[in-house]
């Protein structure tokens, strides 16, 4: 009997190292998944920052492309509108020219209508209807 207390001791120990042991393969079990965890975690993060960027650096060229399409469009319609004011400014010289050649000759016509009565009324003679037009 006298070793079965030395037996009993050593036994505690030896518990007490197996507990230790297993306590600490346990938490170190849970440190490295968590690490594992948290890594994966940092890698999928990644990835979604690479794939945002990305997304974003095609929008960005997107609108360069769009911004650079509305700037010759800008200038496209500029020169047009140039074109139109010059053709409707000589639509207007012509316009003008016309409007200001009928308005002559309406007072031209006059006149001459103005000169046959005269001239009919001073001689009393008719003017012969071939000069007339």
């Amino acid at each position: 009997f006298a070793r079965l207390p030395r037996l009993a001791r050593k036994s505690k120990i030896s518990l007490r190292n197996s507990f230790a042991t297993i306590s600490f393969c346990f938490f170190g079990y849970i440190l490295v998944k968590n690490a594992i965890k948290e890594s994966h975690y940092k890698e999928r993060l990644e990835k979604e920052v690479a794939y945002r960027s990305k997304k974003l650096e095609i929008a960005r060229n997107i609108a360069v492309v769009r911004a650079q399409e509305a700037e010759k469009a800008k200038n496209l319609a500029e020169e047009r509108a140039r074109e139109i004011n010059k053709r409707k400014e000589e639509l207007e010289r012509f316009y003008k020219l016309t409007v200001g050649r009928e308005l002559k000759m309406i007072d031209l016509k006059g006149k001459i209508k103005q000169l046959e009565n005269t001239l009919t009324k001073d001689s009393n003679t008719q003017v012969p209807e071939e000069n007339k037009k």
